[in-house]
């Protein structure tokens, strides 16, 4: 039952799947506590949104955008970057043009609704997903502010220090002290150049909704400025450091079975189902991600062909329902290929996980124990694939378009190599001890009880 005593939530997401999924399942949780729930994002998730009993708030203006309007309202002379390696090139125009760019209408839905809040005498707390900035203004002195605003953690924890590489720069994590120095260079030089230019954006966008500068960088913004940041992980897959901010905690992940929690949907398991579950030859399971169309060359259709001979089962999972490969690819004999399969049901059948390194790919497969092999996609995903294996539980291939050879050579190295699923086994281990739902509610209850 609803508390009218209990803040409101607005929680805010960009509208990809590995974005939405984590704020939806977190709504449910918070519903099932007695909370009111808006779920602020993209039109295209009003259906996901009802399903699980929120209301449904859409974004305005450029702010609900899809994939072709984003790329079109991108300068001519800025498209060279989404065809270049993944780097901080890359990572910048999407800051600038995708997180920054849409912060004015992200604002301005937010304050709609904090106004209307106000006229029924209903306080207001604002739950994000760290990619989402539109909430950072109404923390710097832009508008009406919220009673408390949470950040949530979906991708590895961005926030600048001398102790771990800056995001995206490519260094490996080094523990000892003479890293420092090497890190605070990195730093320095990307912060002064490449993502400059998102930063002195933003910087611009809030001074112009009546907003103050911030002291920090907008990557450190998104993490020092909400009244708490809740990283999805658990510490061992976080390069350790020896300070966090104030209102900083670890979650943990999710729970396992998260998409019976957000979908009423039943199952449909594919004809060749047994074959998996009751196989005695290893499972390996390939997915090229669901946040953007990565075309199939890129990741699948190498695995299939590394592993093409080799003594293994091979499940490809295209991440998108009514998803067909095109009809010019081969499909090996110990191929199995669906559309779109809940993770959670495949992976206590599987022995390794080749992926592009998505963050929540990354904690479904820890939450089973299972290792990975991962290529270093675009954004986030070199971050991702470095944790893993500096966490001992995968293998980073080192590019987002590996070889056959190279993926046959590195799924042959984790299966061979019962260390990686140890390690898997252990992280699987320390999430046991986090509920991340309940850290969230704990958050807002403490929030909601403050003077």
């Amino acid at each position: 039952m609803v508390e009218t005593t209990k803040p409101l939530i607005l929680a805010c997401c960009l509208h990809q799947d590995g974005h939405f999924g984590p704020i939806a399942t977190i709504s449910k949780g918070l519903i099932e506590c007695g909370y009111e729930v808006t779920i602020y994002t993209g039109s295209t998730c009003r259906e996901k949104t009802e399903a699980i009993g929120a209301s449904f708030l859409p974004f305005p203006g450029k702010a609900d955008w899809t994939e072709r309007s984003l790329f079109m309202a991108i300068p001519q002379e800025k498209h060279k970057d989404f065809f270049q390696p993944p780097g901080p090139g890359f990572n910048a125009t999407v800051w600038e043009h995708v997180q920054v760019g849409m912060i004015p209408d992200q604002h301005a839905g937010i304050q709609k609704f904090l106004q209307e809040a106000n006229e029924k005498n209903r306080e207001v707390i604002i739950l994000h997903e760290c990619t989402f900035w539109g909430a950072l203004p109404s923390l710097m002195g832009s508008g009406m502010r919220p009673l408390g605003v949470i950040s949530v953690g979906i991708q590895p924890l961005a926030l600048s220090s001398p102790e771990v590489p800056p995001f995206g720069s490519g260094l490996k994590y080094d523990p000892t002290p003479k890293s420092h120095e090497r890190n605070a260079a990195a730093i320095k030089e990307l912060y002064q150049g490449a993502y400059s230019v998102p930063d002195e954006k933003f910087q611009r966008v809030v001074e112009s909704l009546g907003g103050t500068t911030s002291r920090y960088h907008v990557l450190d913004a998104q993490v020092q400025l909400p009244d708490r940041y809740l990283q999805l992980c658990v510490p061992g897959l976080e390069y350790p450091r020896s300070e966090f901010p104030k209102g900083f905690q670890f979650a943990g992940s999710l729970p396992k079975g998260r998409h019976r929690l957000t979908s009423s949907t039943k199952v449909e398991y594919p004809e060749w189902w047994g074959e998996v579950t009751k196989s005695k030859k290893p499972v390996v399971v390939v997915c090229g991600g669901t946040t953007i169309n990565i075309p199939y060359q890129n990741l699948i259709v190498p695995t299939m062909q590394g592993l093409a001979n080799e003594d293994v089962i091979v499940v490809v999972l295209l991440g998108c329902s009514g998803a067909k490969l095109p009809s010019e690819v081969s499909i090996p004999d110990n191929c199995r290929v669906v559309d779109y399969f809940p993770y959670d049901e495949l992976f206590p059948h599987a022995d390794v996980f080749v992926n592009h390194g998505g963050y929540g790919g990354l904690q479904h497969a820890m939450n089973h124990g299972l290792p990975v092999v991962t290529a270093t996609g675009i954004t986030d995903k070199p971050e991702n694939a470095a944790r893993a294996e500096w966490a001992g539980v995968g293998v980073s291939l080192g590019t987002n378009k590996p070889s056959p050879e190279k993926l046959q050579e590195a799924v042959k190295k984790v299966l061979s190599n019962e260390t990686y699923r140890l390690k898997a086994k252990e992280i699987e281990e320390e999430m046991t001890k986090f509920d991340a739902i309940q850290i969230v509610v704990k958050n807002v209850e403490e929030l909601s009880s403050q003077e």
